[in-house]
């Protein structure tokens, strides 16, 4: 009897702290965009995604999908694997190498709009893959940016 009652008590607490729901980490910007080659149509840069977790436990990042829109025509996909720490309550960086296929965009107009600042509206959709106490939660991302050199 007294096993039924410690096995129920178990498996009890294990179903409440399963059922806890946690935030998704918040997608806060595109920050250190840096210009890497123009090779072929493809401007190659690197970026760092900014995010914050507000829960009060930590999170390890697995992988993102995030396609990357310009003049409402998809420029870029990025898909990578991770092994990133995510700390409770905090804000974390997540670096990208994206190549922009400008070449719908027109290539010299596309290339001067880089160099001279003005930059794009580029608009990025996809989600990012966390685990959270063994288990997965999806991020999705909807985030709005000026695109450009800095």
């Amino acid at each position: 009897m007294n096993k039924l009652i410690v096995f129920s008590i178990v498996i009890l607490t294990g179903m409440i702290s399963c059922n806890k729901s946690y935030e998704p980490p918040v997608f806060k910007n595109i920050d250190n965009v840096k210009l890497s080659k123009v090779e072929n149509g493809i401007v190659n840069m690197k970026a760092d995604a900014i995010l914050y977790n507000p829960n009060d436990v930590k999170a390890k990042l697995k992988s993102v999908d995030i396609d990357v829109y310009i003049k409402d025509k998809k420029v870029a996909t990025l898909k990578e694997k991770y092994s990133l720490k995510i700390l409770a309550k905090s804000e974390f960086s997540l670096p990208m190498n994206i190549g922009l296929d400008i070449s719908e965009l027109g290539l010299v107009n596309s290339i001067l709009g880089f160099i001279q600042g003005r930059g794009f509206k580029a608009h990025y959709v996809g989600k990012a893959k966390i685990i959270m106490h063994g288990v997965p939660v999806s991020i999705p991302i909807d985030y709005h940016d000026t695109l450009k050199l800095r």
